[in-house]
């Protein structure tokens, strides 16, 4: 998910009976890439992030990294088979993690180093969210039965950050930006250091933590926007109104926003794109697909979405990576393979 300064902030559901719901999901009747998609050789894609004059995706066994603003350089691992959940550049390194709590480091992303258990030995973390601020790491995820937040100030040494008591537990975190002046992880749920956090009560009671899928401001607000079309709007990351937003596809999860300078840019399953000068009108855009668009990220001139998923209507199940490039988020068009060029590395 892109670490930009101006960002929106997208909630995920609560989650769906307590289960994870993330990216990862599966696909929903009636969405999905199409037979005329299957050209594209990428795998499904998680998270995009721009760095250094390049934009650089990760997903399943596949870093993607692009320079010249039209041919793409995929790094593939197919002996190690990382699973990347998300990626960041940090002003000097590029950092890529795993779900399996692993991180992999790179100067240019195209070779690529891994550090391998990084955050913990002795529990089973999964990472979903990596970012920077204030001289500080924190990556977001969870272990089993809770959500768990760990901080760094090298991203080598990492710690697991004590969460306030609570009346109930929050199974999952999935993504965390520095706004400015603190880190936000969840309507309400904030912190100035990384390392001590505060929930946001009212009268003394504790107020519904709502796990955001993706986040992000505009320097005035922040924008939420949830798993069924809520949408909820803060000046400060701790108090919140809500909205409605309509959605009328098959499958309304949404996974990933960014600002870019002028308007919000929303995407999400059924290839879902909203757009909105201030996070309380909203606009449908047709994005041209059916695949599930998990993150998107703005360059400075031109927005980015990347995702995939499992070709509809196929047996037996073939999935595909998707990437869009627009430039004023209404007309959108799909990267072709003959724009990309490969390598492999073990990431060792």
């Amino acid at each position: 998910m892109s670490n930009q300064s101006i960002r929106i902030l997208i909630c995920s559901a609560s989650l769906l009976g307590f289960g994870l719901l993330s990216q990862y999901a599966h696909a929903v009747d009636g969405c999905g890439p199409s037979d005329e998609e299957l050209g594209i050789s990428i795998k499904w894609l998680y998270g995009v992030t721009i760095g250094n004059g390049k934009v650089v995706a990760v997903g399943p066994d596949t870093i993607l990294s692009r320079k010249d603003g039209v041919h793409w350089h995929e790094t593939r691992f197919p002996k190690t088979h990382p699973v990347f959940t998300d990626v960041l550049w940090d002003g000097k390194q590029y950092i890529a993690v795993l779900r399996d709590s692993d991180i992999f480091s790179s100067q240019d992303a195209i070779a690529w180093t891994r550090h391998r258990g990084i955050f913990s030995d002795k529990i089973r973390i999964k990472i979903n969210s990596i970012t920077r601020g204030k001289s500080r790491y924190v990556a977001v995820g969870y272990a089993p039965g809770r959500g768990v937040i760990l901080t760094s100030t090298d991203a080598q040494k990492w710690k697991i950050a004590n969460l306030p008591t609570t009346p109930t537990t929050t199974p999952a975190f999935f993504d965390v930006i520095w706004n400015d002046n603190k880190f936000v992880i969840a309507a309400g749920l904030t912190s100035r250091d990384g390392v001590h956090w505060k929930y946001e009560t009212e009268d003394g009671r504790l107020k519904v933590i709502q796990p955001f899928q993706a986040i992000a401001s505009n320097q005035n607000h922040l924008v939420g926007v949830g798993l069924l079309g809520e949408v909820y709007v803060s000046p400060d990351g701790e108090s919140w109104s809500e909205n409605k937003l309509d959605i009328t596809t098959p499958s309304r999860f949404l996974y990933g926003a960014t600002w870019g300078g002028s308007q919000f840019v929303i995407v999400g399953s059924c290839g879902n794109i909203f757009t909105s000068p201030d996070g309380r009108k909203w606009t449908w855009r047709d994005s041209g697909t059916k695949a599930q668009l998990n993150d998107v990220v703005w360059t400075g001139s031109e927005y980015i979405a990347v995702g995939g998923g499992l070709v509809h209507g196929r047996t037996p199940k073939q999935s595909i990576g998707i990437i869009l490039t627009s430039k004023d988020a209404i007309r959108w068009h799909r990267v072709l393979n003959n724009y990309l060029m490969g390598s492999i590395s073990d990431g060792e």
